[in-house]
């Protein structure tokens, strides 16, 4: 296979309509609810089963306040990065993609773009340059 095939065929995008993107973003949206719950009966199991008689065998008795509290900051330290970062890097993604995808917002600005080109040659027509 031919380079550029090769690259058309990894690179090519399908529009399969917005009924998949809908799902997705509804299930994404209630994904974290249940991610919190899945984390808190986790984190009640691993320090129950785990990690609590672990850290007794070594001589340390760690709280579950403890525990959990550890597990918080881990969590809001993530949840920054991925406001710092994450976020700003999926927004320039989507807009990308917003952009090259039947995007309307475009088309009407093409169509207005077409009409300043043709009034901007009626004006220099009109002054004479």
């Amino acid at each position: 296979m031919k380079i550029k095939g090769l690259k058309e065929f990894l690179f090519r995008q399908y529009d399969i309509g917005n009924w998949w993107g809908a799902f997705k973003n509804v299930a994404a949206g209630s994904s974290m609810y249940v991610t919190i719950i899945n984390l808190v009966l986790l984190a009640v199991t691993a320090y129950g089963t785990t990690i609590a008689p672990w850290l007794q065998g070594k001589g340390l008795n760690v709280t579950f306040a403890a525990f959990f509290g550890i597990l918080l900051v881990i969590v809001l330290v993530i949840f920054a990065f991925e406001y710092k970062a994450s976020i700003p890097s999926q927004f320039s993604f989507w807009n990308d993609q917003w952009w090259r995808h039947n995007n309307p917002i475009k088309k009407k600005m093409d169509k207005m773009d077409k009409r300043l080109v043709a009034i901007e040659k009626e004006l220099k027509r009109i002054e004479g340059k």
